[in-house]
């Protein structure tokens, strides 16, 4: 995994992070502020969202796998998970803009991203499938009349704009970009118990006008939308990893450090048990992660709906789960103390139940694709006439 690179990039972030994102860490969760534009354009001087993009726009054209170790690095330094979901999102979103190949797209989101400017988000979900969609877009002379609401949009507070979708007059799903100050655009913040410095916020459109230059996808949107979150998912992965095995490590130096009957707890088997098993999910998180950051690599994942990314981010995430659990069985009240974060940690790995597609919808979804895949070849001849 190129270990040198990967101890070169968390030695370029490690100061920062420890100086400046993780300080607040505590003061924004309890206030659920955002994350600050600052903060993001201090790590854009740094480089960091420069990394991904082409190098004509002066990026570091990293890949798949680099950037994905990068955000796993991210998380493991950062102690509010908020920072490296945001970095992996506002890079997902300008990813999704560079694919559509708008010279005027690059000259006014791309190139700014890596001085931490121009940030877009992706305003999807209404708490319905898109088939039901309440917002609308109505095409006027000189572009387009949008209407509705959208919910949960990560990023919302501080996004300088956002990739909308709505239903047409045929009901055909459309993609516009609307900007923070579009006049009819309401951006109303939301708290959440976890990845509270996320800057979540809904979206209220009413009558918003856009030209024609702001229409993204002008039909189908449906597919640009899947292609989107089946990206989503593979970023929203690495972090977790990172902050995984920092939770491990965390536990391993607190229990050390404390003594019973004269032994410290890690001399317990019991004690050893338990991190034994967070280390296996750690590590089996950590394989599956870069086997699908690899795929990526390599343009083996299909680009619409990938059953080895979306059975990934499930995995993970029901490991992340358990490995903060198991930390606060461990450390029973120091885990909540302000010098941990491991109570802050559950909550925050409880956002990744419905990021990039729920965990429920996730097991149909792959459901589907397994019990399709097994009939698929149940009914294929057998090799050689063979019965």
């Amino acid at each position: 995994m190129n270990e040198a690179w990967v101890e070169q990039i968390r030695e370029r972030y490690r100061g920062f992070i420890k100086e400046k994102v993780n300080p607040g860490a505590v003061e924004r969760d309890a206030a659920a502020a955002t994350l600050s534009r600052e903060l993001l354009r201090e790590a854009a001087s740094l480089g960091l969202f420069r990394l991904p993009l082409p190098k004509r726009l002066g990026g570091e054209a990293v890949d798949e796998l680099r950037w994905g170790l990068v955000l796993e690095q991210l998380g493991y330094l950062s102690v509010d998970a908020s920072f490296p979901t945001l970095v992996g999102l506002f890079v997902g979103t300008h990813q999704f803009l560079l694919g559509l190949g708008r010279t005027d797209l690059e000259e006014r989101y791309l190139r700014p991203l890596g001085r931490g400017d121009g940030l877009v988000s992706f305003a999807y979900t209404e708490g319905a499938d898109p088939f039901s969609f309440r917002s609308r877009a109505l095409e006027v002379p000189g572009g387009y009349l949008l209407h509705g609401e959208k919910h949960m949009v990560s990023g919302g507070t501080i996004a300088d704009a956002f990739i909308v979708y709505v239903r047409d007059e045929k009901n055909d799903l459309l993609a516009f970009l609307v900007e923070r100050d579009d006049p009819g655009l309401e951006i109303l913040p939301l708290q959440l118990s976890g990845l509270r410095a996320l800057g979540v916020a809904a979206l209220r459109l009413k009558d918003v006008r856009v030209g024609p230059e702001r229409l993204l996808v002008a039909s189908d949107g449906l597919r640009e939308a899947q292609s989107y979150l089946n990206a989503r998912r593979a970023s929203v992965v690495p972090p977790m990893v990172g902050r995984m095995q920092a939770i491990l490590e965390g536990c391993v130096e607190s229990l050390g450090a404390t003594l019973r009957y004269d032994r410290p707890l890690t001399d317990m088997q019991n004690v050893q048990a338990r991190l034994g098993r967070m280390s296996v999910a750690v590590e089996i998180s950590r394989a599956a992660m870069y086997r699908t950051l690899e795929r990526l690599s390599r343009g083996e994942t299909d680009a619409l709906w990938d059953a080895s990314i979306s059975a990934t981010k499930y995995f993970v995430t029901e490991q992340a789960l358990q490995v903060a659990e198991a930390a606060l069985r461990l450390l029973g009240t120091r885990a909540y103390l302000r010098e941990n974060h491991f109570e802050r940690s559950v909550r925050d790995f409880l956002a990744g139940l419905a990021a990039a597609g729920a965990q429920d919808t996730l097991e149909v979804d792959l459901g589907v694709m397994a019990i399709s895949a097994i009939e698929q070849r149940r009914r294929q001849p057998p090799k050689g006439g063979q019965p």
